[in-house]
């Protein structure tokens, strides 16, 4: 079997493995987050940084407030491929990409984060593994301005989802220096 069929496969597996999980009930901090994104609860403010207030609000408005896990499984799905295009990058094995993919997929521990309603599960990961990915490609290729452009955006997108995505653009410095 190709390797394209096996991603084509892992990938369905992801997505529906995660289809499973959309529907459960909201559990601790979940609350707070169905809290501040239903107006019913009044005007609530998250603490962190706008972008995950605003995409809860926005999905909540637009498929029912008891769906907000679809955030979290959308950026997951983002994260699958994020892992899979750095770890060929880093290796130029498609094979390994495969591998990360599938761990990814079967781990119980990566299946809550991508169903949990919250900011570090899924959104700020990838922050992190975009401006990694675009990282990558411009120490490739320094005058790619369409990756820097990117790399850029992650970077912002990143702080506004929480400010300890600090701590990644730290690791990046020392990586460079």
């Amino acid at each position: 079997m190709s390797n394209k069929y096996i991603l084509i496969i892992l990938i369905a597996v992801f997505i529906f493995t995660r289809f499973l999980g959309l529907d459960f009930i909201y559990h601790q901090d979940e609350y707070r987050w169905a809290s501040i994104a239903n107006p019913f609860f009044g005007d609530l403010h998250s603490p962190h940084p706008p972008l995950p207030e605003f995409l809860y609000k926005w999905t909540g408005a637009l498929f029912d407030y008891e769906y907000l896990r679809i955030v979290p499984v959308v950026f997951s799905l983002f994260n699958l491929i994020l892992i899979y295009l750095i770890l060929k990058k880093l290796t130029g094995k498609q094979v390994v990409g495969l591998i990360g993919v599938g761990l990814f997929t079967v781990n119980i521990y990566s299946a809550i984060a991508n169903l949990q309603v919250d900011i570090d599960g899924a959104i700020l990961p990838f922050f992190i593994l975009a401006g990694y990915y675009c990282y990558l490609r411009i120490l490739g290729n320094k005058n790619n301005k369409l990756w820097l452009g990117l790399f850029c955006l992650a970077i912002l997108g990143g702080f506004l989802t929480k400010l300890s995505y600090l701590l990644f653009v730290g690791a990046l410095l020392v990586d460079k220096i």
